[in-house]
């Protein structure tokens, strides 16, 4: 009754296995391939993955109890508990009328609980809406209900006259244990008949398990919620009216969580059952907030998730070509190119790298990063001092982003030859200046820098710059002095 996780998202349970690798994967980790029609592919040995049940996906429920004793408090239920509640006390009186009308609330309340039942076994975890329709449509479910353990009692009258005690005593066995499978199908077929079917009942509860016995374990615990609660309170007062707007509020909580667990529990084994749902488990918030805890994004990249666990088994080359491949189809995906840098530059492929920098310091630049464009061209510089930017516009930004980040050396690499590269380009006294702090600052090689703003200023007399270079100059010469 434990989870199987993926390998490679431990927090999340698994969706997908392969016989061949021998690995539990999530749908984070698969790969779909078109063969002609979908196929979810194992992202180490391209074969068919076999899909695990669904409720593999859904948290059991027997470590939701927390949340099901909270269900009932949503705005939505509570107002509705509280209202019947304060009906009841209000009409309660000693006489038939009154008796009857309080049946009439009892029923519609149970109205709502089988509408809670199969809301939640839709895949909804929150109450359903209350509205017209819902209180009077199928108000006959709890009349079925009570003609199930009416139809019980005979049946057992029955067996006992024409086949003995012991026959009868074991169809009320299983018939007691089937109980909660008969709220079930009435909640969600509605139909009478299959829930007085011994076989249709033994189904369900073979097919839900050992986790069916669990569930009647919780019941019984919850049934005798309400005698509990009213003993721990005492009698809360001598009034009447007091005594019974407590007990149907306490009656009316317990059984509200009883409906809803066992909605739950078909969701749960949906698929065992053949039921279809509304709500896909894996699209199910609680799932998406486990993986984010794990620090695992809900929404993932196919290509960098096959690559990852490429990754993980020690395939780098498979790992780079997935990159690429990647990069092939879409070569603005700047994830996909961050993760390759990456890669490349752990695994000191250096002719790789410097092949593929160009073209993301130009996606990075298009994205308005400056910043990791001279990262990247940093790492690029280091494997090989003679790697250049080839797009002009560049070079002053990376420049000025370098000297920032102390990277001196790769700052005055970036800038060299710019003039005679590109000659008359506009970036030239700003790259001389950058220069000529970077010496004086970084180098203190003053009378270089010095040297440098003099050829400027007699170059670019009239330059905007001229103001700033000439008190940055002065500076120099102050120092000198």
């Amino acid at each position: 009754m434990t989870a199987t996780h993926c390998k490679y998202h431990a927090s999340i349970p698994a969706r997908w296995n392969c016989a061949s690798c021998s690995i539990d994967l999530c749908s984070q980790c698969i790969k779909t391939e078109y063969l002609p029609q979908a196929v979810a592919v194992c992202p180490v040995c391209k074969n068919e993955l076999q899909a695990f049940s669904a409720s593999n996906l859904i948290t059991p429920f027997w470590y939701r109890i927390p949340r099901f004793f909270a269900y009932p408090f949503n705005l939505t239920a509570l107002v509705y508990i509280v209202a019947l509640a304060l009906l009841s006390a209000v009409l309660f009186k000693p006489t038939l009328l009154a008796i009857l009308m309080q049946v009439v609330l009892f029923l519609v309340f149970l109205r709502y609980a089988y509408a809670v039942l199969n809301h939640t076994a839709l895949g909804h975890m929150t109450p359903p809406p209350v509205n017209y329709s819902m209180v009077t449509d199928g108000l006959e479910m709890p009349f079925k209900q009570l003609g199930v353990y009416i139809f019980m009692g005979i049946a057992v009258g029955l067996l006992s006259s024409f086949l003995g005690a012991v026959v009868a005593t074991i169809y009320l066995v299983v018939m007691l244990v089937c109980i909660p499978a008969t709220a079930m199908v009435i909640a969600v077929e509605n139909s009478f008949m299959r829930a007085i079917n011994p076989l249709a009942l033994v189904s369900i509860v073979t097919r839900i398990g050992w986790s069916y016995l669990i569930l009647c374990i919780f019941l019984l615990i919850l049934w005798g919620g309400t005698n509990i609660v009213m003993e721990l309170l005492g009698g809360v007062g001598r009034s009447i009216y007091v005594l019974l707007l407590v007990f149907s509020l306490v009656s009316m909580y317990f059984l509200l969580v009883m409906f809803h667990m066992m909605g739950y529990v078909i969701y749960q084994y949906h698929e065992e059952l053949g039921f279809q749902v509304e709500i896909d488990p894996e699209e199910q918030s609680e799932l998406k907030q486990r993986a984010s805890v794990a620090g695992v994004a809900p929404v993932h990249h196919p290509v960098i998730s096959e690559a990852d666990i490429l990754i993980k088994e020690g395939k780098i080359p498979e790992a780079v070509a997935v990159l690429k491949d990647g990069l092939a189809k879409n070569d603005q995906d700047l994830e996909v190119q961050e993760r390759l840098h990456k890669l490349l530059k752990i695994g000191k492929q250096t002719k790789l790298l410097i092949e593929t920098a160009p073209a993301y310091i130009r996606n990075l630049f298009a994205n308005n990063n400056a910043r990791k464009a001279a990262d990247v061209y940093a790492d690029a510089f280091a494997v090989s001092p003679a790697f250049k930017l080839t797009v002009p516009d560049q070079v002053y930004p990376v420049a000025s982003e370098l000297k920032q980040a102390g990277r001196a050396k790769a700052a005055l690499a970036v800038m060299d030859g710019f003039a005679k590269q590109f000659p008359g380009h506009q970036d030239i006294p700003k790259l001389y200046f950058l220069t000529a702090k970077i010496l004086c600052e970084n180098f203190k090689q003053d009378r270089k820098a010095k040297g440098v703003l003099e050829q400027l200023l007699a170059r670019y007399p009239q330059h905007p710059l001229g103001a700033d270079i000439r008190t940055y100059l002065d500076t120099i010469k102050n120092l000198a002095s």
